[in-house]
């Protein structure tokens, strides 16, 4: 019995300090949710992860939600794209996998993002909540 409360006391803390599920540095908080696009393409879904302020945003969009058993979106891909905005009017285009975990419906929807930009490697845990259509 002591040696499961010595092994348990020291594995939780090294586990609450592991970086294994912490989001990218300064893009701390996630959406996922359905956008409108152009009239004849349907909608698509935007995953966006934004910090405290304006700028830098992530946003990456897809023809297709996460399936409900997980999956990846590859960017750049037919259907996937990644876009880092620094600031109003400029951004650049990344490359990349977005890889969800299980799609629980009424829960936030998990995964690690790992994106590529011109300017910097951009790699994480997320967790998103559902938002609205954006329009």
């Amino acid at each position: 019995m002591k040696a499961a409360v010595a092994i348990l006391s020291t594995v939780v803390p090294l586990l609450g300090c592991s970086d294994a599920f912490s989001p990218p540095p300064g893009l701390a908080f996630s959406t996922i949710g359905y956008m409108c696009t152009l009239p004849l393409s349907g909608t698509a879904t935007a995953l966006t992860l934004t910090g405290k302020t304006e700028f830098p945003y992530l946003v990456v969009i897809s023809g297709r939600m996460p399936a409900v058993q997980g999956g990846a979106w590859v960017a750049p891909s037919d259907s996937v794209s990644a876009r880092y905005v620094t600031a109003q009017g400029q951004s650049e285009l990344g490359s990349g996998s977005v890889t969800f975990n299980h799609w629980i419906t009424n829960r936030p929807v998990q995964g690690v993002i790992d994106l590529q930009f011109a300017a910097q490697h951009i790699t994480g845990a997320f967790r998103a909540r559902r938002s609205d259509a954006i329009c």
